[in-house]
């Protein structure tokens, strides 16, 4: 796994928790850090880097 892959993970986990914090997840939310996620994935999978 690249730093790059690391810190964009770091990012969501972040995103996520002051979400949580400050308020509820709306669907919109999870909808987004969802589709931020699978980016991360896919692109892992492409360049042949494992989470």
């Amino acid at each position: 796994m690249t730093g790059a892959s690391v810190e964009a993970i770091w990012v969501v986990e972040l995103l996520e928790a002051i979400l949580i914090v400050f308020q509820k997840p709306s669907g919109t939310h999870v909808y987004i850090i969802s589709h931020i996620r699978t980016y991360i994935e896919l692109t892992n999978i492409l360049y042949g880097r494992r989470c």
